[in-house]
């Protein structure tokens, strides 16, 4: 996790129980899935990260720090295994990173119900207040989908929720999606 998410997640963790890891392998997200068991999986960082030619995947690292370009099938097997469907416990994978769409859609067939990403570039702010927003919502018991619509309404208030790269957004902050077991929308 770059430092400048460090205040995300120390805000969603005084929200809700949470652990929070700084950087890791896909070995040591399989370790934490096993070992915590969390109904939430929280990703905050790099995204879009070019891999196995066009394909697009989260920035994960190896033991010195070094970017580590796992294939986004990889780590939708690994966090499928702990989807309901399988017995597991994972409900949301929450994507905060650039362009994880596919990583999203990839994960949600592997059957994690939940699944929030970034369809776009996303301005870190924007991010930010997105994520603490929306596990706000949960803490508070709103439901998965209306967190979802909260965290958008009051990113957009701040932020043009809009794809950064068209010429007619200049000012665009990203365009955050919703994976869930009825529709997919933006």
């Amino acid at each position: 996790m770059p430092k400048d998410l460090l205040p995300e997640a120390i805000a969603i963790s005084d929200l809700m129980p949470t652990v929070i890891k700084y950087q890791g392998s896909i070995e040591q997200l399989r370790q934490c899935l096993w070992r915590y068991a969390p109904p939430i999986l929280h990703f905050a960082g790099d995204g879009g990260v070019p891999c196995d030619g066009h394909q697009r995947t989260i920035a994960l690292t190896d033991a010195r720090g070094g970017l580590l370009r796992v294939s986004p099938s990889v780590i939708a097997e690994t966090l499928g295994v702990h989807a309901p469907s399988r017995g597991g416990p994972l409900t949301i994978a929450f994507f905060n990173a650039c362009g994880t769409l596919d990583l999203a859609r990839r994960v949600h067939a592997e059957g994690v119900p939940f699944v929030i990403c970034w369809a776009t570039r996303v301005h870190t702010d924007a991010a930010m207040l997105f994520a603490f927003v929306f596990f706000w919502a949960l803490s508070s018991r709103f439901s998965i989908s209306i967190a979802y619509h909260i965290a958008k309404a009051v990113t957009a208030r701040h932020f043009d929720l809009r794809d950064p790269d068209t010429p007619q957004a200049p000012r665009a902050a990203g365009v955050p999606w919703k994976l869930d077991p009825l529709t997919i929308c933006s």
